[in-house]
């Protein structure tokens, strides 16, 4: 057995993976229309087809294919994987490098071939399916990746709408190969990567191996001045909810409490006590100290023509990070066999893990607030409070003897975000963390070849047979704050180690002022004497009680809130998803026997069927539903009924919903065929046509035409038209009906029960793409020199998208003409 030991490479070369791709060895790739038989065996010239079931697919065929060798990609400069994805001339936005408002993964790059989704772009590894997420693609195996630039769900099924990758492997590595990179990268600690590539057997059996190591370092907001530019001049998202709040002092506590409002609903005032003039501006005794208190932490004020009217503006981008800190592992093997002259046996296992944790804005506004009133999203400081005083001395307010205390947030003045400009130390930083750790396996078998001389005539007849399955698993954490602990921390029984006793079971909440803020229990304060600085712009907060060194209230060891009291605060909101599919491809091809002028006419036959199966866990009783309104124990009265709070099913969070596990699954089957119609030796056509059927009686057929016309010399025509289709989201049903929440904007923004129905004759989203090539291949301008110019126009249209056909919103809009909060659509029995 020869045994050959490679040197190691510098060089960094990534096609489609997330991160770094180890050299590729220097093979070349010769793609043939001749059939896949009669190619050579090794990975020179192996013809992996993508986009037709008969024949091999150059970039100068009918179908718009193009490959990517690794010399391809060096001669570019050595790509990293989000980089090959997001230049890629048929690319939309693409995910993967930060994680900017939760919408994305950090490490998990996915295509989105066309801009219109990437669950639209299918991705195969040797031409079987793998999940959106290509992070377990194993780099250092791979020989090459071909694109194809069309619509292909005749070919492949659902999800090839935009477009389809391919990753194909090294076919007969023998030896042992070890890479590793290093990027400097300007403001953070660079990314770096290791890999080691091995393969055995040059004769029938050949078995090839690798494992990769890749860490992306984190970037700040900080390391980049275009990042953090003002408001005046900066695109990034500002919010108009701070923690510069502005406070309504409230009459005395009502002895009983009594639902006064329209439908029978709590009121503010029920539960706080009347309202007592206009807010109070935190640390505001002037217009002018107002815009520089605002401004000298990072904030920008709304109105400085009249900031009496104004609030201060929040500029979160600052707290998320541009690059995201990234782990990814991989690991790999393939066994390729010749098993007689007429089979072939292939079988590949691949695992992938992705590991992030990214920086996200401190806190969400009080969308939802604790109190009982339906309409309401303040929360409520007791007077009684320790960090009131100084509130009032630094603003020049004055508060009644009988006065209860104020409140913040709500329609009356502004939302609230419990952490703004001081970010959080809860998750030892300066911002909370999400954490995304992503797993994916893959194992796929299958034997190919032709049916041979036992089967007499039709032993020229071409088979493909495979089995794959793919599972991964996605654990999520997206914390959330708590109303319900938030409000219990302004009342002094904050944190884990609280114990207290509470003396009034007819309020919610722990009601025992001479115990708050003892045995474990610990104050929140919720004003600008909190907190010492930005810590995303680097801004000393001028006002900060610990910066002008005032004396502590009694009762409070320091100005700032404690890490373990912010903690307490946040729910992590942990899901794990499992996410599995077992796909059976058979496809047979060969030859008709009928001669056209350009040769033989040849065809294609398969079957596919697919199991798909998603299973959710979410551990958190806050999180899964178990907790259905704002308090725990807090029982729900339905709508229309005395005392209706709105809490039913709205969850205990201040901005996110419940998530209910579920389980769902779907499956699909489908029959395709294909003809390749050589009509002369200059024009050639395609026609395929696809029937799937899916779970819940939904089905669709889908058919394609192309074709390739060599007008003179240098100079040929493509083009093709056919449908496409996306299957529906799995677990979506005709005729379902789901219950949630919603919040109605004409109903004062409350949250109240919202109902949503399938509708009865819901179907596969459709597609129609049609597209037009130029082809120019002619000598270069050297002797040695090729030319090749490929000029493809495409046009997509999709039809029929899974979405709400109109949200409860535009309804109201549409039934109500008035705005008046207390309107009919606002009464519960409305």
């Amino acid at each position: 057995m020869k045994f050959t030991l490679r040197g190691a490479s510098s060089a960094a070369l990534l096609v489609g993976l997330a991160g770094f791709m180890p050299a590729w060895a220097q093979d070349t790739v010769a793609t043939t229309d001749q059939p896949a038989e009669a190619a050579q065996p090794d990975s020179t010239s192996r013809v992996v087809i993508t986009g037709s079931l008969i024949a091999g697919t150059p970039e100068d065929a009918a179908l718009p294919v193009e490959v990517f060798t690794n010399e391809d990609l060096e001669e570019q400069g050595a790509p990293t994987a989000l980089e090959f994805a997001k230049n890629l001339t048929i690319s939309g936005f693409t995910q993967g490098e930060a994680n900017f408002q939760g919408g994305s993964a950090p490490g998990a790059v996915s295509f989105n071939l066309r801009g219109i989704g990437a669950e639209k772009s299918l991705t195969l590894l040797n031409g079987r399916r793998v999940s959106t997420n290509v992070s377990f693609i194993p780099g250092a195996a791979l020989a090459r990746t071909e694109l194809l630039k069309d619509g292909a769900a005749v070919t492949y099924g659902a999800d090839a709408v935009g477009g389809v990758i391919n990753f194909i492997t090294r076919d007969e590595f023998v030896g042992l190969e070890a890479n590793a990179s290093y990027k400097y990268v300007d403001g953070s600690d660079g990314d770096y990567t290791a890999s080691l590539l091995g393969g055995i057997g040059e004769g029938d059996i050949n078995f090839l191996w690798s494992m990769e190591y890749e860490h992306r370092s984190p970037l700040t907001p900080d390391q980049r001045d275009w990042a953090i530019t003002p408001y005046s001049t900066n695109l990034s998202p500002w919010s108009a909810l701070s923690n510069i709040g502005v406070y309504t002092p409230r009459g005395a506590l009502p002895g009983v409490i009594t639902p006064t409002g329209p439908g029978g609903q709590f009121t503010t005032a029920d539960e706080y006590g009347a309202a007592l003039g206009a807010g109070i501006y935190d640390n505001a005794l002037s217009v002018g100290s107002r815009l520089a208190n605002c401004e000298s932490i990072g904030g920008a004020w709304s109105n400085p023509a009249a900031p009496n009217a104004g609030f201060c503006r929040f500029g979160y981008f600052p707290f998320y990070n541009l690059v995201e800190e990234q782990d990814v592992y991989r690991a790999y093997g393939q066994v390729n066999a010749t098993i007689n002259d007429d089979m072939e046996f292939h079988m590949d296992a691949a695992y992938g893990q992705v590991r992030s944790a990214t920086h996200v804005s401190p806190s969400l506004p009080t969308s939802r607030g604790p109190g009982m009133a339906q309409t309401g999203t303040e929360l409520f400081i007791p007077r009684t409070n320790p960090f009131v005083g100084q509130f009032l001395a630094d603003t020049g307010a004055t508060l009644a003897p009988t006065a209860s205390g104020f409140t913040i947030g709500g329609a009356a003045s502004s939302l609230y975000r419990t952490f703004a400009f001081q970010g959080t130390t809860a998750f030892g930083d300066d911002t909370a963390l999400n954490e995304y750790d992503y797993q994916g396996f893959r194992v796929s078998g299958g034997l190919k070849g032709r049916l041979g001389d036992w089967a007499g005539m039709a032993s020229n007849i071409n088979y493909d047979a495979g089995l794959t399955y793919n599972q991964t698993i996605t654990r999520l954490t997206g914390p959330d704050m708590l109303g319900h602990r938030i409000q219990q921390a302004l009342n002094g029984f904050g944190g884990p180690n609280c114990n207290a006793v509470d003396t009034d079971p007819n309020r919610l909440g722990t009601q025992n002022p001479a115990a708050a803020g003892q045995n474990g229990c610990q104050w929140f304060n919720p004003f600008l004497t909190s907190f010492q600085s930005n810590p995303a712009l680097n801004l000393i907060n001028p006002q900060s009680g610990s910066n002008r060194n005032l004396a502590l209230p009694t009762g409070v060891s320091s100005w700032e809130n404690s890490n373990e009291l912010q903690r307490w605060l946040y729910d992590d909101r942990e899901s794990e998803t499992v996410a599995t599919s077992l796909t059976l491809d058979l496809i047979f091809s060969g030859e008709s026997g009928i001669d056209l002028p350009g040769g033989a006419l040849a065809w294609a036959v398969g079957m596919q069927g697919r199991q798909l199966e998603n299973r959710e866990t979410i551990p958190s009783p806050f999180y899964n539903g178990s907790v259905p309104c704002q308090w725990p124990g807090q029982d729900p009265i339905p709508a229309g009924q005395l005392g209706f709070t709105g809490c039913e099913n709205a969850g205990p969070f201040v901005f996110f919903d419940p998530e209910i596990p579920e389980r769902v699954d779907q499956q699909q089957a489908a029959l395709f065929g294909e003809l390749q119609i050589p009509v002369l030796d200059n024009l050639n056509l395609s026609a395929a046509v696809r029937r799937e059927e899916f779970s819940g009686g939904i089905g669709d057929t889908v058919y394609k035409v192309s074709g390739k016309w060599d007008v003179w010399g240098p100079l040929s025509l493509r083009g093709s038209y056919g449908t496409n289709y996306l299957a529906p989201p799995i677990g979506l049903q005709a005729g379902e009906v789901t219950n949630g929440v919603t919040n109605y904007a004409l109903a004062g923004s409350q949250w109240l029960p919202s109902v949503t129905v399938t509708d009865d004759e819901i179907g596969p989203a459709t597609a129609t793409a049609w597209n037009a090539g130029v082809i120019w291949q002619s000598e270069g301008f050297a002797a040695d020199h090729d030319l090749s110019i490929i000029i493809d126009y495409f046009n997509i249209e999709t039809e029929n998208e899974f979405r709400a056909l109109a949200t409860t919103n535009q309804i109201l809009n549409a039934v109500y003409s008035t705005t008046d909060a207390f309107n009919a659509c606002n009464h519960p029995l409305a």
